[in-house]
């Protein structure tokens, strides 16, 4: 039977009773919202720690004026998770960059009609022309989106895919709207937009550091007290180093 020297043995007695302290980190069972945290290095801790006072301190208190600024004049409903927060956002998104070509009322209009009189003609050159010869639905149907066009005359073929992009919009928006309200310009929208991208970026790096802390579906609420719970839980450094090293050295006597 293989026999322990005595320096050994003592280092494995340091060892253990060092691990006594991590009881609850080793057994992922400590209130830490740190606890079970993908950190395999000191320049990991340093880079999490870091995200989390700028998310803390600066990107998270921007998201939020941005998206009650963002869900008010658009008069869509305060999204219930990050998840659909994100969807709300690249949604006006779509819309502002629509708007950009067209008119407003791009939105009010029939869209499943003018897309059947369109789809004749966006093949091509040849087939635009046969159903400009052959069809007045689809005349009407182009003068119609035409003139709705502010950035002026486009072939059949993008009007139908704009147009198509229009109602799915459309679509969208009926979906998450509160009172009716319909597809519209936001002010400042690129601001609050770069100010909810920089906070999406930062859940995204959380959640692979977190991966049992399901932060794409928590509140927005839940996301600032998480942010505030990880900022102010007492989880020095060198706690995460002495980790380390001790899960280390452990392995090594095995």
């Amino acid at each position: 039977m293989y026999r322990l020297k005595p320096d050994v043995a003592e280092h494995i007695r340091d060892l253990l009773a060092e691990a006594a302290g991590f009881e609850s980190l080793f057994l992922r069972t400590d209130p830490s919202p740190w606890t079970g945290a993908k950190l395999p290095d000191g320049a990991a801790v340093e880079r999490a720690l870091d995200l989390v006072f700028r998310a803390t301190t600066q990107t998270f208190p921007a998201f939020v004026p941005s998206l009650h600024a963002v869900v008010q004049q658009s008069g869509l409903r305060w999204p219930a998770s990050v998840s659909s927060a994100r969807e709300l956002v690249d949604l006006v998104a779509a819309v502002q960059a629509t708007l950009e070509l067209y008119k407003n009322d791009v939105y009010a209009r029939d869209h499943a009609s003018l897309l059947r009189s369109l789809e004749r003609g966006k093949s091509g050159r040849l087939s635009a022309w046969w159903a400009w010869l052959m069809s007045s639905a689809y005349r009407h149907a182009r003068r119609v989106v035409r003139a709705l066009r502010s950035a002026g005359p486009a072939p059949v073929s993008r009007l139908f895919a704009e147009l198509t992009d229009a109602q799915r919009q459309s679509t969208h928006w009926i979906g998450q709207a509160e009172n009716g309200s319909s597809p519209c310009l936001v002010a400042d929208f690129a601001s609050h937009k770069k100010n909810s991208d920089a906070l999406f970026s930062d859940a995204a790096v959380i959640a692979s550091v977190l991966p049992e802390m399901p932060t794409e579906q928590l509140t927005v609420d839940d996301v600032g007290n998480l942010l505030t719970r990880l900022a102010l839980t007492t989880q020095p450094r060198n706690k995460f180093q002495s980790l380390r090293r001790l899960k280390r050295d452990l392995t090594l006597l095995e």
